[in-house]
């Protein structure tokens, strides 16, 4: 239900409405207080949906999970480790930065998060993971023209940023 509900505004709300708010964060104050919050954790999830979608392993990097931050643009990343033959990811994350709005923005990600589902190592290996409660903070803070600068800078940065086995 969570994958279908990308893109639709509160159409799927009574399918979802348990994921969303029965472990809702208090400090958060109700849910209905910030749009932009549920807006954000909806889009997370619904994300999530996507990527977990036929996996016998967890997608989602947890708190206590020991390496690097599973950010998003990190994950990004692993989807085509070496940058030049990663045109394909760099223009998804590009057509992301360039999106008017927010769902053009989620529709890229969208894109990006399929990417990681099916992508494959050398090793043959897709255990592409991401920090979804990492993604759900930026996916709120792009919601606000003064952070959407911000959020692309800490993609790029960890997008671009080697990786342990590269020379």
């Amino acid at each position: 239900m969570l994958r279908r509900g990308l893109g639709q505004r509160s159409s799927t709300w009574m399918d979802i409405g348990e994921d969303v708010f029965s472990d809702w964060p208090q400090e958060l104050g109700a849910p209905g207080d910030d749009i932009e919050a549920v807006r954000a954790v909806q889009t997370a999830l619904n994300l999530y949906a996507v990527h977990q979608q036929s996996k016998d392993y967890g997608v989602a990097q947890l708190p206590d999970d020991q390496g690097e931050w599973a950010t998003f643009g990190r994950s990004c990343r692993l989807i085509c480790p070496k940058l030049e033959d990663a045109n394909g990811v760099k223009r998804r994350l590009n057509s992301v930065q360039a999106a008017t709005d927010f769902d053009g923005a989620v529709r890229g990600m969208r894109a990006l998060v399929m990417l990681m589902r099916s992508a494959k190592s050398k090793a043959g290996d897709s255990r592409i993971r991401l920090n979804y409660y990492s993604l759900a903070q930026d996916l709120y803070l792009m919601q606000f023209d003064e952070f959407r600068d911000e959020i692309f800078q800490r993609w790029a940065s960890d997008y671009f940023r080697k990786i342990a086995d590269e020379k």
